[in-house]
């Protein structure tokens, strides 16, 4: 009950403002309540009353690692610098959850050790490292045996079984990773997505008909009548069937128009070979993303619309406009080797 808490910690504070605990953990309640501006106003104070003291340091990069990512990660530092025992090992583990998004994966990967020398038992660091190695470096055996470790660390851990299916899927063992989408499908039945992953690792194994049947299922699970739109433009995608895809994805892009839809109906009218319709809605796709500020970058997404809409230029003969295009994927996303 935060709120009956706060109530107490007030009481504590009106007498003494200078208490460390009841502006620490008053800081706690309204966080969790989602007033940030208390919560950093009281976390601060305890940062101020004991300086040498990791928690609030921890918790304050906890608060400001979404708006103030920089800050977030020079808090968890501080904190580590006061305590890289197990008792602080949560500031290892967020600040490598940080530096991956970030794309700082190298650091990510020596945080997510650290995490384990302290404790090797912790399934989320497992995963995290091998999702690394599943994204970033395509160490695909590396990222199974991590994806494993948290799966024996905490049997019940979802996750870790839809990452190891998706690692056995690109080392193009489909039979285990059907039994791993499967088992996460037993322990979240209602998750529409894993329906769809299985019906495609289905599909891949030649077995249209049951990928059909799997991936039809996340109309029976799906809450909203737009996810079952989107859902059913990729069971078509999966069974190649570009136009009906097309016509699902317009349906959704009417009543939605958000970039992310936008972008994958042109992807899907390039299949159809609807080569000016895909530029035309990868135009759109782009206006939507565009910051509402001209000095602020374009996000990270906007890469892979550009490098489609270059493609598409190319196959219509259109060099100049695909060359244009292609620069502007290169300058968002350098590092991309599929862009470059």
């Amino acid at each position: 009950n935060w709120q009956a808490a706060i109530y107490d910690l007030n009481e504590i504070v009106k007498y003494d403002a200078s208490h460390f605990d009841a502006r620490l953990y008053r800081g706690r309640c309204y966080f969790q309540l989602g007033n940030w501006a208390r919560a950093l106003e009281d976390i601060s104070a305890a940062i101020h009353l004991n300086p040498n003291d990791p928690s609030p340091f921890y918790y304050r990069a906890c608060l400001l690692r979404k708006q103030y990512p920089k800050a977030a990660l020079q808090d968890f530092s501080v904190s580590l610098l006061l305590d890289d025992s197990y008792d602080n090992r949560h500031s290892f583990l967020h600040r490598g959850i940080l530096y991956m998004a970030l794309d700082r994966h190298e650091d990510a990967l020596v945080d997510f050790a650290s995490v384990l020398q302290l404790d090797k038992n912790l399934a989320c660091a497992h995963c995290n490292i091998g999702v690394v190695h599943l994204t970033r470096t395509e160490y695909f055996d590396r990222a199974v045996k991590h994806f494993s470790d948290a799966v024996k660390s905490e049997p019940n851990y979802t996750r870790a079984y839809i990452c190891r299916a998706q690692a056995y899927e690109k080392m193009k063992n489909y039979k285990q990773a059907l039994l791993d989408f499967t088992r996460a499908i037993h322990m979240s039945p209602n998750n529409h997505h894993l329906w769809v992953y299985r019906g495609k690792v289905l599909l891949l194994m030649g077995r249209t008909k049951e990928a059909a049947a799997a991936v039809e299922q996340t109309s029976k699970v799906a809450d909203m009548k737009q996810v079952a739109i989107q859902q059913q433009s990729m069971i078509y995608g999966f069974l190649r069937d570009h136009n009906k895809t097309v016509a699902a994805l317009q349906q959704t892009a009417r009543m939605k128009p958000t970039g992310p839809v936008l972008f994958l109906l042109g992807k899907a009218q390039m299949k159809a070979g609807l080569l000016h319709e895909a530029i035309k809605n990868f135009n759109q796709a782009l206006e939507v993303m565009l910051p509402w500020h001209h000095k602020q970058k374009m996000p990270k997404e906007t890469a892979d619309v550009y490098l489609s809409l270059g493609m598409a230029h190319l196959e219509v003969g259109q060099n100049q406009q695909a060359l244009n295009a292609l620069n502007q994927a290169i300058h968002i996303k350098p590092k991309n080797p599929e862009i470059r």
